[in-house]
């Protein structure tokens, strides 16, 4: 049992490396860090990441809200398939579960910056976030996560999947996370790194060229904060207009704007693939606010070729 910044998680699992193995996770708070799952922010992202790893159609996992979630997972349940211990779920939950909790700040009068700071495990940049990812033999797409350059955000490896419009499997994007301050404000976007060139494409762009439209390569952890233009990790596939001036100027204003300002912004972005045969998100689901204001937003952005529309907090810019 974990117990950080107020709440506490407890995780179970029977890790095998076939065949059917089943575990239950546990949490204490009651709001919700994403639209899929109910529950605590840590246990949500946690659920997320490792559901994202066992791969689409191998897992179902479900919430129940305040209480007790359980998953099942069909194949290759843990560790690389051989038992030798590669990136499995746990490795997820124990770098996660510490930076999650900090998403929950808002019900603790008592956090600080600096206690979120301490939670937060030292992350590992790990290789991958490469168009090569595609090309592994073991299912994978990644190492690992990745880390920003000023190692205050994580991008959660990719997924492998059949892409039905290039005909072959490609590596798409699962999600970021993140407590940014004032050190990553990019100013001019001028880091190293943050801005996106023609070699490294997120899957889906093409398919948007093909539609008619004008595709671009849209970062979740925006430049701004000095997220990583050349990590497919933190890349996906937006129409032109929804990435600019849609998000530029929506919740990508916002989250730049307050580490700008010297506050700390914790955030998650997780984009929702509706059709799982395309590299293209339906819609990118933002979680942020500021560890001095205490207030989350949660905004979830479905894309069109116009721009976007937005549903969630009532204070969601551009709604």
């Amino acid at each position: 049992m974990t117990i950080l910044g107020g709440g506490a998680v407890g995780w179970e699992a029977a890790h095998t490396d076939s065949g059917t193995t089943t575990g239950t996770y546990s949490y204490t708070y009651t709001n919700v860090l994403s639209q899929s799952y109910a529950g605590s922010a840590s246990s949500a992202l946690s659920a997320q990441a490792d559901a994202m790893y066992r791969g689409v159609g191998k897992s179902a996992l479900v919430s129940t809200g305040t209480g007790t979630g359980t998953y099942t997972c069909t194949y290759s349940c843990g560790g690389n398939g051989n038992g030798d211990g590669g990136w499995k779920p746990g490795d997820v939950i124990d770098m996660i579960v510490g930076a999650a909790q900090m998403l929950d700040l808002g019900d603790n009068d008592d956090y600080t910056p600096d206690d979120a700071q301490e939670l937060l495990h030292a992350p590992v940049d790990n290789p991958g976030g490469k168009n090569d990812g595609r090309d592994r033999d073991d299912e994978k797409c990644d190492v690992g996560p990745g880390v920003s350059p000023t190692g205050d955000a994580v991008y959660l490896p990719r997924e492998r999947y059949y892409d039905t419009f290039e005909d072959r499997y490609e590596c798409r994007a699962t999600g970021v996370y993140g407590l940014l301050d004032q050190s990553d404000y990019n100013k001019g976007r001028k880091a190293p790194g943050t801005n996106t060139n023609s070699s490294t494409k997120s899957p889906g762009m093409a398919e948007i060229a093909h539609q008619g439209h004008k595709p671009a390569n849209g970062h979740l952890i925006p430049a701004a904060a000095t997220g990583s233009g050349i990590d497919l990790r933190n890349l996906v596939a937006e129409y032109e207009q929804t990435n600019s001036p849609y998000l530029n100027h929506g919740v990508e204003k916002e989250i730049r704007n307050s580490v700008k300002s010297g506050k700390h912004v914790e955030i998650s972005v997780i984009p929702h693939y509706g059709n799982s045969g395309s590299g293209v998100p339906t819609e990118i689901e933002y979680n942020y606010g500021t560890v001095e204001d205490g207030d989350m937003k949660h905004c979830v952005i479905t894309q069109s070729p116009m721009g976007g529309t937005t549903r969630g907090s009532a204070d969601c810019p551009r709604r």
